[in-house]
């Protein structure tokens, strides 16, 4: 699909429950974007008051709107990943 897509659960006034599969990647344990933008719909639409608690399975995030343009995010962070990648001429992009 050429989307990412959230399915969001209203728990309470303070929490929502959330899981993300983004494209190319499948189901994601965490989102700090996909926690904002639920926080956002839950407390627009009346369904949540800042701030709210975004449970997803990697963790529970934070955040905090004001109604404005601002958003505040916090919660814990862990590497879950760890890669490198080497460059050669017949890697690089041709014209």
């Amino acid at each position: 699909p050429p989307a990412n897509y959230e399915w969001v659960q209203v728990i309470d006034h303070e929490r929502l429950r959330c899981r993300v599969w983004e494209r190319g990647s499948g189901e994601t344990r965490a989102c700090g974007t996909g926690a904002c933008a639920a926080a956002v719909v839950a407390i627009s639409r009346g369904a949540c008051r800042s701030p709210v608690r975004v449970e997803m399975p990697g963790g529970t995030l934070d955040v905090r709107w004001d109604g404005g343009e601002m958003l505040w995010l916090s919660g814990p962070v862990s590497e879950t990943f760890r890669g490198s990648l080497t460059l050669t001429a017949t890697n690089a992009m041709r014209p």
